[in-house]
């Protein structure tokens, strides 16, 4: 058991390395493979405890930045945030337990159509369990577009069962080779799987790249980036030195005393002049969520001096807010607003996907004693209609703030409204230097393939890219962290609005799951039927 757990993770540090920030994405290839031979001839109580290791290694030594985020942005004592931590990542750990029970129980590898059987059902369990963080064993490939061009085709499900073939098919090979049997099925199986894949993806980059060069000007869209990088109150420089400050998030969203509002604006306006004098042609400007409240109602003095901004520059402007309910209440909306020189008749847009445990907190009602559990979790409140901002009729901004670009299904709707470029409005500054705003960038990428549009994502302190419709990183975008940064690089609308999985959605993800369980059902009926000859036998 001692070498099937030392197997298990080896599987999870070779994920580790894959992950996005991690220096070896193509390490995802292989990184099931140990697991695989671990499962293999394991009880299913031994696969549910290596799945279990696998997938708690991999997630606590990923994941640990959300306690310094939540430490800062939610008010809980940073031991408090690591019990949590631990605590979600033994949680997201819970699907690759089951799978690693399922391949025990079933026997899969090494067995005729064991590989398919093993993918689908690490594909199906993966997908369907739901998860805080949304992230797989596909994000690894986000930097590598080649691989990823298939989400067009069937999305996210597509790429991570052809993630999961492939190792399987390497366990394959391995077992072919110990038990001396013929190579050729499993190898085959392999060489058409990775070549259909690079086959296809070669196919659509040349083809998008070609559209590149010959695009009329009305389908090239120029978006400004401002990243101001401004600090929360909590730091200080005193002599040169940045001094975090221990203050609760409700002191910060109340402090004026380092970094104020007026301060914050200024940055803005200073950083927008500089970008529009270097260039002229912009189509749009974008700030990002900032660590300052900004109040949305136009009525305000910051709100009037914004207005009077976008008229000096002559550029329209989108930018974050918070919205108050209407009702009186504490709750609020965290929004987006298009502001226009010359038009002003553009509704805000209020984010619709929020942060657990961040922005609201789940089961308030049903458990008031959470509330002094998590005393600093804000009370946003999501907002119910997609809104596009339209700049000439052919360029049609689609607004997402945050954790919303993670949500595939969230942006058909907006598809459908004919939105064709995303913005991406985000502020990871509390996970100071850690991976977790590359991740963060790494969950979105995937919108850009499936529905094949432009993506720029605008952040306060880093990493803002800029995404081409084939999810390339426009070389030089990519803006480091706590650095300010203005930017701006030509992005390409395709003149094919629509892909196949913007109409097909998940449908592979339901074929794989309704052959899993038919499949499933069958091999426990023959389990069944066995064990039941085996009784009668004995007796």
């Amino acid at each position: 058991m001692l070498t099937r757990i030392a197997l298990s993770c080896l599987s999870a540090l070779l994920f580790r390395i894959s992950v996005p920030g991690a220096p070896l994405p193509a390490m995802v290839w292989v990184s099931l493979v140990p697991l695989g031979l671990a499962l293999h001839g394991s009880r299913p109580r031994q696969g549910l405890s290596l799945g279990f290791v696998y997938g708690f290694f991999f997630w606590v030594t990923w994941t640990w930045w959300l306690a310094i985020g939540l430490t800062d942005y939610v008010g809980v004592s940073f031991p408090a945030n690591w019990f949590w931590m631990v605590m979600s990542s033994a949680y997201h750990a819970l699907p690759l337990a089951a799978f690693g029970y399922c391949a025990s129980l079933f026997k899969w590898t090494g067995k005729p159509l064991g590989a398919f059987r093993s993918a689908a059902a690490f594909t199906v369990i993966q997908l369907w369990f739901p998860q805080l963080l949304r992230a797989n064993h596909a994000h690894s490939l986000f930097s590598t577009p080649l691989f990823i061009q298939v989400l067009d085709i069937a999305g996210v499900p597509l790429l991570l069962f052809s993630i999961a073939i492939v190792n399987m098919l390497l366990v394959d090979l391995i077992l072919c080779i110990k038990d001396k049997r013929s190579l050729i099925p499993a190898a085959v199986t392999l060489v058409i799987v990775m070549g259909l894949t690079v086959g296809y993806g070669k196919y659509r980059l040349n083809n998008y790249h070609q559209e590149m060069r010959s695009a009329p000007p009305d389908r090239i869209i120029r978006i400004g980036s401002v990243q101001p990088n401004i600090p929360a109150p909590q730091e200080e420089v005193i002599e040169g030195v940045s001094v975090r400050k221990h203050i609760t998030a409700s002191e910060w969203r109340g402090s004026n005393q380092i970094h104020s509002l007026e301060k914050g604006l200024n940055i803005l306006f200073d950083m927008s002049r500089e970008l529009v004098e270097s260039h002229k042609n912009l189509d749009l400007i974008i700030w990002p969520e900032i660590p300052v409240v900004l109040e949305c109602d136009r009525e305000t003095l910051a709100q009037q001096k914004i207005t009077a901004f976008a008229e000096e520059l002559q550029k329209p402007l989108l930018i974050t807010c918070v919205d108050y309910d209407e009702d009186g209440s504490e709750k609020n909306y965290n929004t987006a607003i298009f502001i226009n020189q010359s038009d002003r008749s553009a509704p805000p847009y209020r984010r619709m996907i929020l942060f657990p445990f961040a922005e609201y907190l789940p089961y308030e009602k049903e458990f008031p004693w959470l509330r002094k559990l998590f005393p600093e979790v804000q009370n946003y409140i999501p907002g119910k209609e997609h809104v596009i901002y339209s700049l000439d009729g052919s360029k049609r901004v689609i607004p997402t703030l945050c954790y919303e670009l993670a949500f595939s299904d969230h942006f058909r709707q907006f598809i459908k409204q004919g939105g064709n470029v995303v913005v991406n409005m985000v502020d990871d500054m509390w996970f100071g230097t850690t991976d977790a705003s590359i991740g963060h960038c790494a969950l979105g990428i995937f919108r850009a393939v499936e529905y094949r549009i432009p993506i720029v994502r605008v952040t306060n302190s880093g990493i803002g890219v800029f995404v081409q419709p084939t999810g390339e990183i426009v070389p030089g975008s990519r803006t480091p962290l706590f650095e300010k940064a203005a930017t701006s690089y030509p992005l390409l609308i395709p003149k094919e609005q629509r892909t196949l999985f913007f109409y097909v959605g998940n449908l592979f993800l339901w074929v794989l799951t309704v052959w899993c369980g038919m499949d499933a059902l069958l091999l426990l009926m023959r389990v069944g039927g066995r064990r039941k000859g085996i009784c009668q036998i004995s007796s």
